[in-house]
C-alpha cells in the first residue's frame, strides 16, 4: 500500500472528510490464483510467483486499497491443522483439510495431555 493510500485508508476510518471513497481488498490466495489462471500451488510454493502475482494485482488495479497488504492465506485448513488434521494441496483451488478423526470415540486412541 502506497503512502497516500494509507492516509487516506486512516482517514476514512476515522469517519474524516475525505476528497472520494475509496475502495479497499483483502488480498489474499482464494481468489488471485483463479484470476490470474495460475496454478494455487504455484502460488503457495514459488516464492516468486507469489510476488509476480501479488504485484500483477497492484498493477492491474492501482487505485485499490490493498489491505492488510500482501500475504498468503491458506484459507480455513490451517486452524484445524493445529488440532491434527492434514491438510492437501490440490492444483486448482485452495487448500482443504482431511479430517483424522472419523468418529468421537477415534479419540481414545490417543494418550491424554497432561496439562
Amino acid at each position: 500500500m502506497r503512502s497516500e493510500q494509507w492516509d487516506l485508508f486512516k482517514k476514512v476510518a476515522k469517519l474524516q472528510p475525505a476528497d472520494r471513497v475509496p475502495v479497499s481488498l483483502i488480498m489474499d490466495s482464494p481468489w488471485i490464483p483463479g484470476y490470474l489462471g495460475i496454478k494455487n500451488t504455484d502460488y503457495y510454493f514459488d516464492p516468486e510467483m507469489w510476488f509476480q502475482a501479488n504485484l500483477r494485482i497492484v498493477e492491474e488495479f492501482p487505485e485499490i486499497i490493498v489491505f492488510p497488504s500482501w500475504w498468503v492465506e491458506y484459507g480455513m485448513a490451517i486452524e484445524p491443522s493445529a488440532l491434527g488434521c492434514k491438510i492437501r494441496f490440490p492444483q486448482d483451488q485452495p487448500p482443504l483439510q482431511v479430517p483424522t478423526l472419523l468418529r468421537l470415540a477415534d479419540l481414545d486412541q490417543f494418550p491424554p495431555i497432561d496439562p
